[in-house]
C-alpha cells in the first residue's frame, strides 16, 4: 500500500541569518501562528500526536501510523502522516475527519465544528508557536526559514514522498530521503545544527519543562535531567 509521508529535517541556525544571501527561490513571506491542542495532562503529546490550528485557517493532525499501531519502528521526529482540514470545518470533510478521530481514539463531535470538537474532547491550548516564515524552493525541496518568537532562527527542509509500507526497505527509503535533505542543508553554507524535536516541544521546554519531559520527542541532552 502506498502512503504519502512528509519527511522533514529541522536545523537551528547558529549565526546571523540573511535570507537574501542564500541563493534560493523565495515563494512567500508571512506570519504563522500555530496553536496546539491537547488534554490538560498532555495525553496526546505523550504519544507523539499533535493537533494544530494554523492561523485559524487550517486544523492539522500530525502523527505516525507506526506509533499508533505499536510497531517497533525508529521514529526520530523527522517524518509524519499529516491530515489537514479547513477552518471552519466542512461537512464535506466529515467522513475523513471521523476516520482520523477513530485512528487516534478521540471523540468525533456531535456537531462538526472546531468548538464542539475541542469541548467534547476536553482539549485546551497546549502551546503557541509564533513565527515569521520565509518559504522557498530549490532542488525539489520545500524550504521554510523561520524566526520563532522566543526560540531563534531555524531552517526546515521538507520532501513529500510516497512509500510502499509493505516493502522491506521502507525504512531505508525514508533514511535515503533524510540523507539527501541533510546533504542539501549543509550545501547552503550556514552554521547549522540539526534539531531533533519540534517547535511545540521547544516552546514547552521553556514554559513547562515537566510536561515537555513527558513527551515522545525529548532532546538527548534533556533525557537525563
Amino acid at each position: 500500500m502506498k502512503r504519502q509521508i512528509e519527511v522533514e529535517l529541522k536545523y537551528s541556525v547558529l549565526e546571523p541569518l540573511d535570507v537574501d544571501k542564500l541563493g534560493i527561490q523565495f515563494v512567500e513571506r508571512k506570519r504563522v501562528l500555530d496553536i496546539y491542542y491537547d488534554t490538560p495532562e498532555g495525553k496526546l503529546f505523550e504519544k507523539g500526536i499533535f493537533i494544530r490550528n494554523r492561523n485559524d485557517q487550517k486544523l492539522d493532525f500530525k502523527f505516525n501510523f507506526e506509533d499508533i499501531a505499536g510497531k517497533n519502528f525508529k521514529n526520530d521526529h523527522t517524518h509524519c502522516d499529516e491530515y489537514s482540514f479547513e477552518i471552519p470545518l466542512l461537512e464535506d470533510d466529515a467522513t475523513k475527519f471521523r476516520t482520523v478521530c477513530e485512528i487516534l481514539e478521540i471523540i468525533y463531535p456531535k456537531g462538526l465544528s472546531l468548538e464542539n470538537f475541542l469541548a467534547e474532547n476536553s482539549f485546551v491550548q497546549l502551546a503557541v508557536v509564533d513565527k515569521e516564515r520565509t518559504m522557498a524552493r530549490k532542488n525539489g525541496f520545500e524550504i521554510s526559514i523561520d524566526k520563532v518568537v522566543g526560540l531563534g532562527d531555524f531552517i526546515e527542509i521538507e520532501k513529500i514522498i510516497r512509500v510502499d509500507i509493505e516493502r522491506e526497505d521502507y525504512e531505508e527509503e525514508l533514511n535515503r530521503t533524510k540523507r539527501k535533505i541533510d546533504t542539501f542543508a549543509r550545501s547552503l553554507g550556514l552554521m547549522i545544527k540539526q534539531n531533533t524535536t519540534g517547535y511545540c516541544e521547544l516552546v514547552l521546554r521553556e514554559t513547562n519543562f515537566e510536561l515537555y519531559k513527558q513527551g515522545k520527542y525529548v532532546l538527548d541532552e534533556d533525557k537525563s535531567r
